[in-house]
């Protein structure tokens, strides 16, 4: 699935905590690439006191938050219709601010978010996997540094916030861009791993036609020589081949052995060992000519 490059909405929630199971969103804002902007406070279910943590954590003025906020059902519907089916962008989307959204609307009995969704977190891991020098971490406020050179200002307003993953998301397209024109089969591989952000950065086809159309540079090595065919089996030599002894000699070495010990020469002068070796020797046809005679 393509993912919309040029048309991305960039989203933030502030919330309560940072569990999305449980927080309850105060505040949302998206941005897009046109510069339009969508700013909404949710009211959560329990009045939030004006010494709550999250008013000091992300800086929301407690009275504007009072006088601005808006029911939580009211306020996603108008989100949903500035939306508009585009793609959604967000840092650390798909670990929190997307599970978060979803279920939202679900509690306001709205659909569920059914479009694409790109996490600039995971992003810059994939471009990044060891942080480049001046890098500090993955951070939305250290990501923004590093690309743009200049501190984040009011981090943790969901406005501000939305604008800076946007920025982040541009600069690191045109990192990916010069990095990855070099190597196309890891692009390639984003995609069989069915990774949206495989589809940022389309595979430059000149090169691998380029690369497919060179010759290869391998030097030529083979050698023609004539050569002779392979000698047949029977002709490898006794050595190599041995021909199988005849039953014949396994029974001239019973009847010289049987011979010899018969004639009483296993003895003191003659070990048993000694006869069975020669026995052994006229059977196979090793012994001198004539000491056993053959039958014809």
């Amino acid at each position: 699935m393509a993912f919309g490059v040029s048309h991305p909405v960039a989203l933030d929630l502030e919330a309560t905590s940072t569990d999305p199971s449980e927080a309850e969103v105060l505040e949302v804002a998206a941005v897009d690439g046109e510069g339009r902007v969508f700013h909404r406070y949710l009211a959560t279910q329990r009045p939030l006191p004006p010494d709550h943590e999250v008013f000091q954590l992300t800086g929301i003025p407690y009275e504007e938050y009072e006088a601005k906020k808006v029911a939580p059902k009211e306020a996603l519907e108008e989100l949903l219709a500035f939306l508009g089916g585009r793609p959604l962008l967000g840092h650390n989307l798909l670990r929190y601010d997307l599970p978060l959204l979803q279920r939202h609307l679900e509690e306001a009995g709205l659909p569920r978010w059914q479009g694409e969704a790109l996490d600039t977190l995971r992003l810059a891991h994939l471009l990044f996997p060891t942080p480049p020098g001046g890098l500090e971490g993955y951070r939305l406020g250290d990501l923004y540094a590093f690309l743009l050179g200049r501190p984040l200002e009011g981090a943790h307003r969901a406005l501000n916030d939305a604008q800076a993953t946007l920025a982040v998301f541009h600069r690191l397209l045109d990192r990916g861009r010069r990095a990855l024109a070099q190597h196309p089969g890891l692009v390639r591989a984003w995609r069989e791993l069915g990774l949206p952000e495989g589809h940022l950065f389309p595979e430059d086809e000149g090169l691998i036609k380029d690369l497919l159309a060179r010759e290869a540079d391998v030097e030529a090595f083979f050698v023609e020589k004539e050569g002779r065919p392979f000698p047949a089996p029977t002709d490898l030599g006794p050595d190599l081949l041995p021909k199988p002894r005849p039953a014949q000699r396994i029974k001239e070495f019973v009847q010289v052995a049987h011979g010899v010990a018969g004639q009483g020469l296993v003895g003191r002068e003659r070990p048993l060992h000694e006869v069975l070796e020669r026995g052994l020797r006229l059977a196979v046809g090793e012994a001198e000519e004539g000491a056993v005679e053959k039958e014809g």
